[in-house]
This record gives structure tokens, C-alpha cells and sequence, in this order.
């Protein structure tokens, strides 16, 4: 096996991780984060208030996936508050401190973004933080987050980019336009595209860690590892133009929504079709969507 994690419940609130381990798979690392971020999600449905890591003997690979989930230091091993639904920024803060653990003191980008890291799964409640529709055709979907869609694909005729599929982090690329600015939250619009597979409603929804512009071969050479778009993709998203500025999302954290969000349901948070490109929607209509994503009202 790539990883091995065992977890048992310690006390009625905490989730107890006493082994975590890796092994030389080229999947390994991937796939502890995946492991990682299941066992947090678990964890929230479960109203646990903290996952204790404390495996005596981590490697630093290890240790690298545990901050990237959120994980802190501490004198009995790695601790990761666990919370949901939505903070605002100070209450956030003062939770951490409140647990005994570090918070932060900037409002800065960086310090929003490494906030929203240690609260995940709950989610910042700001203005401040941006929120975006993003359209993505059935084609890519299924790499990063449409398991409807993987499994629609033939046996033994495979392609499917695991590493995406189970990565916590990906990057999607954009030849739009339109402002986009980190950190933020993008909702999932899986629209029909050429191949007329897609679904046509919003089904997931993913951290915006970063937005980075440049030309076809910056952005492949920077995220080709963490995106689905081969070269002649991206060349091809730029209109053959080379030295065309395109746009990369990187986002991480995606979370499958189990009731996705048609055009119809999307007219009533006044966010109706066409969804051509991203489009930008107010913090207070994402929490609507978030909301309804897992807990549908009639």
C-alpha cells in the first residue's frame, strides 16, 4: 500500500491517528494527503473537535502533509482543530487561541489564506474573500473532482489523472478575461462542452489558493504537474498565440457537493445561464450555494 494511516476515536471528541506512514510509491505522497483530508472531512460529519496525529516516528514528507492539512506542532505530536461551517475572521482566530493553539495576526492575503488552511473544513466568513462560478467541461471534471463522470469510463481504457483525482491540490487554466483574485472560493459548474458528457450543474466547490498570469509555456512549465491540460491544450486555450496571457487557478481542498445545483436552482440565488466564462457571485450567495450543496432546502 502507497500510505498507511490508522485512526481510532481516543475520547468522545478527538480523532487519534497513531500511525501514518509512507512508502516509495510515485503516488504515496498524493495519496496520504487524500487520506488526510477524508479523515478531516470525516471528522467534521462526525462533530469531533480534534485529530491528535501522533505517530512517534514521522518522515519529513509526512510531516509536509500534515501543515498542508492544517496540522500543528505540539508537545504530544500534530493537533488539527476540527470545525464547519463558516468563522468570521477574528472568531476564527480566537477558536485557535482559545484551543491553545497558534493563531494569526495579520489581515494580509497570506495570513487569510494560511487561516482558511488551519479552520478547513469550516470557511472564512468575509467579504474579503472572493468567490467565482467557474464553467469546466466534462472532459476536465473528471480529473479533479466528477467521480459520476470517471466512472463512465470503459474498463481496461483508462486515462484518468489519479494524481489529480486524489490530490488535495490542482491547477485549472483560463483563457478569460475576467479579474480573479486569491484567496477565494470557486464553485464547479460541470457545463456539456464539445463531448456532451457534462451535466450542467455546479458539483463541487475548491479553495482559490493562488492566481498567477503568464504566457502558454510559463504556466506549463510552473503547474504542468498539477493541471490536466497537456501543451497542445493550453496552446490551443490561447488560440495558438504563444505569447497570450492566460490565467492558472491553483486550488486545493475541492469538496463534492451531494446535491448539486442545476441553472434552474442556481435562478433562484440570482445566478442564472449562460455561464460562458467565470463569473464573479457575493460572498453571501456562495454560502447560499455551499448550503444547499449538502443541506437542501425545499
Amino acid at each position: 500500500m502507497a500510505a498507511s494511516i490508522a485512526i481510532k476515536l481516543n475520547a468522545p471528541d478527538t480523532i487519534q491517528i497513531p500511525v501514518l506512514r509512507l512508502n516509495a510509491h510515485p503516488l504515496a505522497k498524493t495519496i496520504l494527503r487524500h487520506l488526510l483530508m477524508q479523515t478531516v472531512v470525516d471528522a467534521a460529519t462526525n462533530d469531533a473537535r480534534f485529530i491528535h496525529a501522533c505517530e512517534p516516528h514521522l518522515t519529513r514528507e509526512v510531516t509536509d502533509a500534515l501543515i498542508e492539512m492544517g496540522f500543528v506542532k505540539s508537545a504530544t505530536g500534530w493537533i488539527k482543530p476540527v470545525a464547519k461551517g463558516f468563522l468570521a475572521v477574528f472568531a476564527a482566530s480566537q477558536w485557535l487561541a482559545d484551543a491553545g493553539l497558534p493563531s494569526e495576526e495579520s489581515n494580509s492575503p497570506a495570513a487569510i489564506d494560511h487561516l482558511g488552511t488551519r479552520i478547513w473544513p469550516c470557511k472564512l466568513d468575509s467579504p474579503e474573500i472572493t468567490s467565482y462560478l467557474i464553467p469546466i467541461q466534462a472532459q476536465w471534471a473528471e480529473h479533479f473532482f466528477d467521480s459520476d463522470l470517471a466512472s463512465q469510463r470503459l474498463p481496461g481504457i483508462s486515462g484518468l489523472r489519479e494524481e489529480l483525482h486524489l490530490g488535495v491540490e490542482a491547477v485549472y487554466f483560463t483563457a478569460s478575461n475576467v479579474a480573479i483574485k486569491s484567496p477565494g472560493h470557486l464553485l464547479w459548474y460541470v457545463s456539456s462542452g464539445t463531448e456532451r458528457l457534462g451535466s450542467m450543474q455546479v458539483k463541487a466547490t475548491s479553495r482559490l489558493r493562488e492566481v498567477v498570469k503568464g504566457t502558454p509555456k510559463e504556466l506549463f512549465s510552473r503547474f504542468h504537474r498539477l493541471g490536466v491540460y497537456r501543451w497542445k491544450d493550453l496552446l490551443a486555450a490561447a488560440k495558438g498565440n504563444p505569447d497570450a496571457q492566460l490565467t492558472a487557478l491553483r486550488f486545493s481542498h475541492t469538496e463534492t457537493f451531494s446535491h448539486p445545483l442545476d441553472p434552474e436552482r442556481l435562478r433562484t440565488f440570482n445566478v442564472p445561464p449562460p455561464y460562458p466564462g467565470p463569473r464573479p457571485i457575493p460572498f453571501s450567495t456562495f454560502k447560499e450555494i455551499y448550503h444547499h450543496g449538502f443541506h437542501p432546502t425545499p
